[in-house]
């Protein structure tokens, strides 16, 4: 049995891609929102006890925007290298690999096959 899907790629949807793993998906990502998000409870918890942890929960948003600023300046980035293009991504799922091609204009960009071992 074989499944095709077929998704195009324009510059908002690769702005949208690029911000998700940058969120989620990469290791840094994962490590650093989870520490701030730490941080930020724990700095709400004890705020009233310590006038000092008012200024680490200042500290902590500060460093919240700035992740968020970093991120959609990444994300913008590149976006604007896809401006005038759009792609086409097929991937393809069969009984023994799965595999995605990536076209520009007809033109295969990245070929990558993952085989499937039971």
């Amino acid at each position: 049995m074989k499944y095709n899907n077929v998704y195009l790629t324009d510059k908002n949807s690769i702005r949208r891609e690029v911000m998700e793993f940058l969120i989620i998906g990469s290791k840094y990502g994962k490590i650093f929102n989870l520490i701030g998000i730490l941080f930020i409870i724990s700095s709400f918890i004890y705020m009233n006890n310590n006038s000092n942890y008012s200024f680490y929960f200042f500290v902590a948003l500060l460093l919240l925007v700035i992740n968020i600023v970093r991120i959609y300046k990444k994300a913008v980035y590149f976006s604007k290298k896809l401006e005038d293009k759009t792609l086409k991504r097929v991937i393809t799922i069969d009984d023994f690999a799965i595999s995605e091609k990536v076209y520009d204009s007809e033109k295969i960009i990245k070929d990558v096959s993952f085989q499937i071992n039971e």
